[in-house]
């Protein structure tokens, strides 16, 4: 099974708006456009943030790329993962 790992990664922040500020402000990164709603991206050197609105606490979203889903899946879950 082949992985392809994105450069995306998301997080989901409960104040999209003081998040924003955090990561504009403090951390210097620049925003980019502005895609969906409740969502804010960001580009540094390596890889683009997206910061997702909501209040599960999700942990860290990578962005996976894969040929088959399913046999994905099956792979994945026959590893225990």
């Amino acid at each position: 099974m082949k992985y392809r790992v994105s450069k995306n990664i998301g997080f989901q922040v409960r104040d999209i708006e003081k998040a924003k500020s955090f990561y504009e402000n403090i951390l210097g990164v620049n925003q980019l456009e502005q895609g969906f709603e409740n969502e804010i991206g960001f580009s540094t050197a390596y890889n683009n943030i997206f910061l997702i609105k909501g209040n599960e606490n999700l942990g860290p979203i990578m962005e996976i790329f894969v040929e088959d889903l399913e046999e994905a899946k099956t792979h994945l879950l026959e590893n225990r993962v």
